[in-house]
């Protein structure tokens, strides 16, 4: 600090370099990528009220749409290494007849370009780390190597789950879904 109030940059920037270490093809974080959930026709929602729960270290969100309140609870496991969403629909009030459904599409889209594939009822991305980024990395689409994969697995309490060729998963008139999405890679610290 004392040098940059001085104005020498430079040598501060050279003694960032000094506690830092060897950059070079370092790396930097990079987006797994970003999972999809299109719902069927919500237009009409009202209520939208989103919560943080630190102390359950968990967040929840719910909305109402025509006669049914949707509810989406989800928290991340670090023992388990998973990620796990609930979806729920429950009627206005007490005096339904019917239990509420919803139905949607879910997809996976990946910025290092993996492969998507849709298998009975989860989604499987696969693949190699794409750009090489980092301090003093070369520029150009060259791969640093490091390998990906994710399994995002979809149990509906009723309805039914479909896979897609194109690399979706349909789930339909379910009226409660658990996601449970688990990532890993080959980095070795």
């Amino acid at each position: 600090q004392d040098l940059l109030f001085e104005g020498r940059v430079g040598a501060a920037e050279a003694a960032m370099q000094r506690l830092q270490g060897n950059q070079k093809a370092f790396g930097a974080f990079q987006a797994f990528g970003s999972l999809y959930l299109q719902f069927d026709d919500m237009r009409g929602s009202e209520r939208y009220v989103r919560d943080l729960d630190l102390d359950s270290a968990s967040a929840m969100v719910t909305y109402r749409c025509n006669n049914t309140i949707f509810t989406r609870h989800y928290f991340v496991s670090y023992p388990d290494q998973v990620f796990v969403g609930r979806l729920e629909a429950a009627p206005k009030d007490d005096h339904a007849t019917e239990t509420p459904s919803f139905s949607f599409d879910a997809y996976f889209v990946s910025e290092q370009k993996g492969e998507v594939a849709a298998n009975e009822n989860q989604l499987l991305i696969k693949g190699t780390v794409h750009a090489n980024c980092g301090i003093d990395a070369p520029d150009g689409d060259e791969k640093n190597g490091m390998r990906y994969g994710m399994c995002v697995r979809f149990l509906p309490k009723d309805g039914t789950v479909t896979a897609l060729e194109n690399g979706h998963i349909r789930v339909e008139n379910a009226s409660s879904v658990v996601v449970i999405a688990a990532l890993a890679t080959d980095y070795a610290n």
